[in-house]
């Protein structure tokens, strides 16, 4: 048999292991959301600029070359 001290010290290992995973993972998981939260906050909107300067800059580039194409031709 197993000494009711042993089971006492045993347990509270266990217990203590335990309770540092569930506050890890709870920390873990609430810093993914915050970061996840952030990410989306701030990138979606640069991204969707992003993409609109560059098909102003394509936009630029076609006139541009229309323009030259014009110039050649008179």
């Amino acid at each position: 048999m197993i000494p009711p001290s042993a089971r006492r010290s045993f347990t509270s290992s266990v217990s203590a292991v335990t309770n540092l995973t569930k506050s890890s993972l709870s920390f873990s998981g609430k810093a993914l959301w915050i970061l996840s939260t952030s990410a989306f906050l701030v990138g979606v909107p640069w991204a969707l600029a992003y993409a609109e300067e560059e098909q102003y800059i394509q936009l630029e580039r076609e006139q541009g070359m229309i323009k030259g194409a014009n110039d050649v031709s008179l």
